[in-house]
Order: C-alpha cells, then structure tokens, then sequence
C-alpha cells in the first residue's frame, strides 16, 4: 500500500459558486494584475501541484464541472467532482476568495500534512485542506446524500474524516494571519483586504456598488 506522500498530488481551486453576496464572479477580481482563478492555480502548481484544475465551468483554464447530480451543491459538489475523477490522490484544495494564501504558505501546510493518512486542515478554518485517502470521496458521497442538505458541508467533511487539525499559528504568524487566512465574500472583505496592500489589488466591482460602503477599515480582519 502506498504511503500517502508517494501518492501524485493534484490541486483544487473551489469556485464557480454564485458569488451573489460579491455581486460578481470572485474568480475574476484582479490581484498582481490576474484573476484570482489564474493566480489560484498558479499558486497551487507553484505549492508543487502535479495538475490543479478549476471546480467549476471556466473553458479558458482546466477545469472539473460538477457532476450533474450534484450540481449547485455547493463546494463538496466540486470535491465530488475531483475525487471521482482521481480518488487515489492527495488533492491540494483552497478557495478562489481567499486571496493572501499564497505559495509559500501552502508549501508550509504540505509539510505539516506529510505523514497524514485520511487528510488534514487548519485548526481554525477549512482551508487549505489537504484529502489524502479513497476514503475521502466516501464522506464527500455520504454527506450529499445526507437528506438534511445543510449536512454537505466542508465543516461537516472535516468533523466525519476526523482530518488532522493543524494549528493556524503553524501555518503562519499572528500579525500575518490576519490577511493570510481572511475570506473575501464581499465587496466591503474584498476592499479591506485591498486597504491592507494597496499596490497588489485592481478593484473591478459592479458598477451599483456603492462607493462609500467599499472603504471599511482593515481593522476587520485584526485577530
């Protein structure tokens, strides 16, 4: 039986949800001059991803749609999808909308999940997750199939694989924390974040937005 580090490890960048709190698509808000679904790939060939895809429907990069059956699923909808397709992996998964994940840290994370044999994720949030066992697409099945459909979750993934839980101060440092691991859902946690590093964000929100509730004070995502 393979040892887990010896399987090939393939990326997973989650997005093609509605994005309806965002108003727009978060794949295509622009950071270092890319959108963050290039720049999420390239993060995660740059972690040491073998091949990374899309979860969702983007022709101009690689990408994994949702099975039918499980479409509007939410994001264990594009686990499915990747799980099926290679489930004797180790899959590398973070989310289009947290922007301050970068490489370097994702490579820290892979170090501490090395010797992980069902997966691992943060102590304190969801992402990044590493899955690293045929067993995982047995969970991401069983909770779909869940009739209570709040169940599908990647909460709730994490709590029935038992993931190893990795400190977050692990990961990265307290006063870094903060940008590293924040979410960007809405247009006001997008502005925040691009308050807190100016130069490296391009805003392209809807035109509707109104100016004055974009400016919030970085303090928001202070520890």
């Amino acid at each position: 039986m393979s040892k887990p580090s010896q399987l090939p490890l393939y990326g997973l960048l989650l997005c093609g949800g509605r994005s309806s709190r965002m108003g727009q698509d978060k794949a295509r808000l622009l950071l270092h001059g890319q959108s963050l679904l290039q720049l999420g790939l390239e993060r995660l060939r740059a972690a040491g991803c073998q091949q990374v895809w899309a979860a969702g429907d983007y022709p101009d990069v690689p990408s994994l749609p949702d099975l039918p059956r499980y479409q509007g699923r939410g994001p264990l909808a594009g686990l499915a999808s990747a799980l099926t397709w290679a489930p004797a992996a180790r899959w590398l998964v973070i989310p289009v909308d947290m922007p301050g994940l970068e490489a370097e840290l994702l490579r820290t994370f892979l170090q501490l999940a090395a010797d992980t044999h069902i997966g691992a994720a943060l102590q304190h949030n969801q992402f990044p997750l590493l899955l690293a066992s045929p067993a995982a697409l047995a969970g991401v099945q069983q909770l779909l199939a869940d009739p209570d459909q709040g169940a599908a979750s990647v909460g709730g993934l994490i709590r029935l694989l038992d993931l190893t839980q990795i400190a977050d101060l692990a990961l990265t440092p307290p006063e870094q924390a903060a940008i590293a691991l924040c979410n960007t859902n809405t247009p006001q946690e997008w502005q925040a974040f691009c308050r807190a590093q100016p130069a490296r964000c391009a805003s392209t929100l809807p035109r509707h937005t109104e100016p004055h509730s974009l400016f919030v004070s970085a303090k928001e995502f202070a520890p």
